[in-house]
């Protein structure tokens, strides 16, 4: 009996472990290929598009991926932390937009979309905060919809289900994904720029 018992265990054993791995294949077969693909999922690392990449904050081991991967402007939009001392003496640009993630404006994602810009005309651009998620991943949804002209629920589901780690309990940034926050932030980035031809002439859809 007992070694029946034990047959009947491995099989079922087998069966999971079969099912666990079918299923695996299944949710990676499923991601969209136009969502951001894994660089290093230890540092939440994804490129984006060829000029753009996210991530939580970087540290000393993240360094020399980021030169290899010519990345010449940092966007930081950490409230209370500063990249000079990891970063100062690499030659990278560094820009901080410091955001409180209970507590978003529309300007700052439009201040934080419009330096993507202009660091695009260097080299490599690369999004973070301190997880690399939430406000990261708040604005990465906009410049896919201002910019890559994705329609506004894609971008919010790749920035809630893509893997990145978004904690749920910031409503107020789901908030934004509306065609009045994402005109209001158009305007407020044509008003930052000369050139704005990117961000005017086409609709946005829902």
């Amino acid at each position: 009996m007992p070694t029946l018992l034990y047959h009947r265990f491995c099989v079922l054993l087998v069966g999971f472990l079969a099912f666990s791995c079918m299923a695996s294949t299944v949710i990676s077969e499923q991601r969209p290929l136009d969502w951001a693909t894994s660089i290093d999922q230890t540092s939440n690392f994804y490129k984006v598009t060829p000029t753009l990449y996210r991530s939580e904050q970087p540290n000393r081991l993240n360094v020399s991926a980021l030169e290899k991967l010519n990345i010449q402007t940092v966007i930081n939009l950490r409230d209370w932390h500063s990249d000079d001392k990891l970063l100062g003496k690499t030659g990278i640009r560094l820009i901080r937009i410091p955001i409180k993630t209970w507590n978003i404006h529309d300007w700052q994602i439009a201040q934080a979309l419009v330096e993507i810009e202009k660091g695009s005309q260097y080299g490599n651009v690369l999004v973070h905060c301190q997880h690399g998620a939430d406000r990261t991943g708040l604005i990465i949804a906009m410049h896919r919809i201002i910019y890559q002209h994705w329609p506004i629920e894609k971008a919010k589901l790749e920035m809630k289900q893509g893997g990145y780690g978004f904690h749920g309990i910031w409503k107020n940034i789901e908030q934004f994904f509306t065609v009045q926050h994402v005109e209001a932030i158009r305007h407020l980035i044509a008003k930052q720029t000369t050139s704005h031809a990117e961000v005017q002439g086409r609709p946005i859809r829902p």
